[in-house]
């Protein structure tokens, strides 16, 4: 993936116009306030890079519904089952992702709860999502100009939320011509101090409308520590693909678990 730094008339986009567009890069003001379940599913990729080497293929889920929020990548192996985040809307659990402790990316989100109690993790498949009501959620916005991502521009604003360490810097990206979010980098600042010891990057595309919500059904993810932080891992890249795309009521949902039960 690569950043660069780029300019023009895009950085002159405020946070107010960002939120105002890219909340109707979602949907309309029903369709994304309405209290629906939305869900995924299909499949992931695993490649280890820098540190280590190997592929592995799994599947992958997401739900959503008010605060709530639950993510699966499962492996079939015992070196690596996999991962789980989930926010129930009070409190947070990150699972094991290998047979006794939390390895890497796991780590990480169990170190940093506040990714997933905030409702950053998922981006807009998150019905938490903090750019929804950010007064509510005691979060704001402030642009960092555009920089390119895989050679094009985007808009870059920086996050910042209540209860977020100082060490803890989150960047979220947009699209400047749809203004739908395209990716948010988590910066971790350890030893090191003026270089992130860990940076973890959600990006999103393939966006498709579901029942008037837009959602990504591609998502990769990527965990990258800096080998000078002495942090220890490796580099982990996830590609998740979820052609499975549902967006339902109550009734909606308990209907197709009892079909499925049928």
């Amino acid at each position: 993936m690569g950043l660069a730094v780029a300019a023009g008339a895009a950085e002159k986009v405020s946070s107010e116009d960002l939120v105002t567009k890219h909340l109707s890069a979602i949907g309309s003001v029903e369709a994304r306030t309405a209290k629906t379940l939305r869900s995924g599913s299909g499949t992931v990729s695993l490649d280890l890079m820098s540190g280590a080497s190997g592929h592995m293929d799994g599947t992958a889920t997401v739900a959503s519904m008010d605060k709530k929020f639950n993510f699966v990548m499962y492996f079939d192996a015992p070196e690596y089952v996999g991962e789980q985040f989930k926010f129930d809307g009070q409190n947070t659990f990150v699972a094991n992702n290998t047979t006794d402790r939390k390895f890497n990316l796991a780590n990480f989100m169990w170190a940093h709860s506040v990714i997933l109690k905030q409702g950053l993790w998922g981006g807009v498949w998150n019905t938490g999502w903090p750019l929804l009501d950010l007064k509510t959620n005691n979060a704001e916005l402030k642009p960092e100009g555009t920089q390119k991502v895989n050679g094009k521009e985007q808009l870059k604003f920086i996050y910042r939320g209540k209860h977020i360490e100082s060490e803890l810097r989150i960047h979220l990206y947009f699209d400047p011509d749809t203004f739908r979010h395209t990716m948010t980098r988590y910066e971790f600042y350890g030893p090191v101090g003026n270089i992130p010891a860990i940076q973890v990057t959600e990006e999103f595309g393939d966006f498709h409308e579901e029942k008037g919500v837009t959602l990504p059904h591609a998502w990769t993810i990527r965990y990258e520590p800096e080998p000078t932080a002495q942090v220890g891992g490796y580099t982990m890249l996830w590609k998740v693909q979820l052609p499975k795309v549902a967006v339902q009521t109550d009734a909606e949902a308990a209907a197709a678990g009892a079909a499925k039960k049928n």
